[in-house]
């Protein structure tokens, strides 16, 4: 160091020795920092001799920079010894600031300046050392191969030295510097999410190489393929587009520009983890890698509700009086199990679900007379959902229609009082028989039945003949509904008993019946058919037949009982009833014979007056016509009759003369 004068003149007052600057320094490019001098010392006769002749430089300071200005690229630091060490700002010796290092007010340089006011004295050693500690690096990527640093020191006086301004020495050192190649550097964003079977954008890749000399960068994938579009020079020097991997080569713009259309595809129906892979090579074969993770998650499939064919919209009947109404039942194609609710509907509130098997019920059963439904017209509104836990919904709006059911049975009334009423003005529909028939003069047995209607439609309907049977045995059987209305005013001299012959019964009974009661009821309306001459000559041989059977059977009761044990002949359901105009419920027993299977009974009740006569007459000649009658009862015995019987002569004679 050499020291001037103010004017920048040799000071040669002072004798001033000291050391030249020698240091020569290489620094390597992002190595660590190079001290400047490991030996430099400055002197200075006056601030030498202070301090007892140790030395007092407090005031003096030293600027150190690059020649011809500071370059912000210049790192000038301090490597800590001596006792001295680098704590902020500031120079510390025994905890106590020696000096300050100020490397912030102009980057690329640094100015120390000594001082004693924290009672820790910079002597001429500590001056030396910290010369000696200073360090240098350099931030540049492409850095120059020289840089000279210019030093200067200031003695700092003010007058009391002597006569003399402040004097200053100045030196310099030349750093050498050894570039290095830089690796690229890639830039890369975080982990991404893709659904399955979907494209994936990837944004935000690129690379830097500081030194210019970047090659290559290749991507790779593990579960699925990449794919760029080439902007302007770059090209696919290996592997190729929609495969697993490629790599691009060209200018590092070019290679970035083609890296912004990146996009990634996972295998078909692949979920899981996948890892894009960047590695980046300069000429230098410096590399880069870094990695982007990639989740491939499944697309969830939602659950399908079935009920009525997957209608958004169902409507549907339901008996009232009834909680059970339905239950959901969906399918889901990833096997998610399935939860069921109530989401809406007007009525939702009148109904629960079960959440596992989705039986929907209404909370009170629905009354078909009382509708509890918005909008009262026994309609039920609500809206269900099927749900998988994976966000997968199906929905479905329910309107249930409530309809009425026949609660109860029909009430039976008392008996009416019934009054005579006289004969009406003869008119086209039958007249009733003058008066009962004989009574059965065999007493082996009876059956009656009785009962009574009020208000019935169909008086017959549900009734029930309870027949009284031989050796304490009893039947009952319901009898066929009649489409016949009974009129009451009908019963003739509040008559309420019609008597019947004896009459022949299937073989499921037990006995033949002699009597039946009739019952109260509404009257039948009889209508009046037109029938063919050829249908009235069968009716009259069953008519015939019927007559022929009921003698054998009063005549001969055990008889009897043993010939329809064999027959097997069918009954039908109970009796048929009709109020005719004599106040008399007539009978029939409609399936007594074969012959009957073929025709109607009821037009026997259209027969005229002497129709009737002679039908009485027949049955008082009975006794006398035993032995013509028991011919037939061979032929009954033997055989059942699938057609009516042709007349002999004496039924021809006798309905010639009716």
């Amino acid at each position: 160091l050499v020291r001037f004068n103010p004017d920048g003149s040799l000071d040669t007052t002072f004798d001033l020795t000291t050391n030249t600057l020698d240091g020569t320094p290489t620094y390597i490019e992002d190595g660590s920092a190079v001290v400047l001098d490991v030996d430099v010392d400055i002197s200075d006769s006056e601030l030498d001799a202070l301090n007892g002749g140790t030395g007092n430089y407090s005031g003096a300071s030293l600027t150190l920079a690059r020649h011809g200005g500071a370059n912000a690229e210049d790192v000038l630091s301090f490597s800590d010894g001596n006792g001295i060490t680098l704590v902020g700002g500031n120079l510390i010796k025994n905890s106590q600031i020696l000096a300050t290092f100020n490397t912030t007010s102009i980057a690329g340089e640094v100015v120390i300046t000594f001082t004693d006011a924290n009672g820790e004295i910079p002597t001429s050693a500590d001056v030396d050392n910290i010369l000696r500690q200073i360090t240098y690096a350099n931030t540049s990527n492409t850095p120059s191969a020289n840089v000279q640093l210019d030093w200067t020191f200031d003695d700092g006086n003010t007058g009391s030295q002597g006569t003399g301004g402040a004097l200053q020495a100045t030196g310099s050192t030349v750093v050498s510097i050894t570039a290095v190649n830089d690796v690229p550097v890639n830039t890369v964003p975080g982990a991404q999410t893709v659904n399955e079977d979907t494209s994936l954008a990837l944004t935000g890749i690129s690379v830097n190489d500081v030194d210019g000399n970047l090659s290559t960068v290749q991507l790779a994938v593990t579960n699925g393929t990449v794919t760029v579009t080439l902007s302007g020079a770059a090209t696919i020097s290996a592997g190729a587009n929609g495969t697993n991997t490629l790599t691009l080569s060209g200018g590092q713009a070019d290679i970035n520009a083609t890296l912004a259309s990146l996009s990634y595809q996972g295998t078909l129906n692949y979920t899981g983890s996948d890892m894009l892979t960047i590695t980046s090579t300069d000429a230098a074969s410096a590399t880069d890698v870094d990695m982007v993770a990639i989740t491939v998650v499944g697309n969830n499939t939602p659950p399908v509700i079935t009920n009525f064919g997957n209608m958004a919209n169902a409507t549907f009947s339901l008996a009232e009086n009834l909680t059970a109404v339905a239950s959901i039942a969906a399918t889901d194609a990833d096997e998610d199990p399935v939860s069921y609710s109530i989401i809406g509907g007007a009525d939702a509130a009148r109904f629960t679900i079960d959440a596992t098997s989705g039986a929907l019920r209404f909370t009170s059963a629905p009354d078909f007379e009382n509708p509890q439904d918005t909008g009262g017209d026994n309609t039920y509104d609500v809206v269900v959902q099927a749900s998988d836990g994976q966000g997968g919904t199906d929905t479905q709006s329910w309107a249930i229609s409530v309809t009425d059911v026949f609660e109860g049975g029909m009430a039976i009334s008392p008996e009416p009082t019934l009054e005579p009423t006289p004969d009406p003005t003869p008119d086209p529909t039958p007249e009733p028989p003058p008066g009962p028939l004989p009574e059965p003069t065999s007493d082996a047995g009876s059956s009656e039945s009785t009962g009574s209607f009020a208000g019935w439609n169909n008086p017959l309907a549900g009734a029930v003949i309870d027949q009284s049977l031989g050796g304490g045995a009893s039947e009952a059987s319901v009898g066929h509904v009649l489409e016949r209305e009974v009129e009451f005013g009908d019963i003739r001299d509040g008559q309420d008993v019609l008597t019947l012959p004896p009459f022949l019964k299937p073989s499921s009974w037990a006995t033949t019946s002699d009597q039946i009661r009739s019952y109260y009821g509404e009257p039948i309306d009889i209508v009046k058919s037109e029938l063919s001459s050829e249908f009235l000559q069968h009716l009259r041989a069953s008519s015939d037949e019927i007559d022929q059977a009921i003698t054998d059977q009063r005549k001969e009761h055990s008889l009897l009982v043993n010939m329809a044990k064999q027959t097997g002949l069918a009954l039908s359901a109970g009796f048929v009833a009709w109020m005719v105009r004599g106040g008399a419920l007539v009978a029939s027993l409609m399936a007594s014979l074969p012959a009957w299977r073929h025709f109607d009974p009821i037009p026997i009740l259209g027969m005229d007056k002497k129709d009737k006569e002679a039908w009485s007459r027949r049955v008082k000649e009975a006794a006398s016509l035993e032995a013509r009658e028991h011919r037939g009862l061979e032929q009954i015995l033997h055989a059942k009759h699938t057609e009516p019987l042709p007349p002999d002569s004496n039924s021809t004679t006798r309905s010639g003369s009716s």
